[in-house]
């Protein structure tokens, strides 16, 4: 992504797979800013999934 705060909340969620957000960031806001970030119009899922599509090619 090209903004560096989305890409520091993504690597922070990728690094709890299977939590809820609320268990993953034990504090309101840290678990705020992941809604945000899942409400942002500049992240999908083809965002989040490019890096793993790069990796397998």
């Amino acid at each position: 992504m090209r903004d560096a705060r989305l890409n520091r909340r993504l690597e922070a969620l990728g690094g709890r797979p299977g939590k809820s957000l609320t268990s993953a960031f034990q504090d309101w806001v840290n678990t705020r800013a992941a809604h945000r970030f899942f409400s942002n119009g500049n992240v999908g899922e083809d965002k989040i999934l490019e890096g793993h599509f790069a990796a397998s090619l």
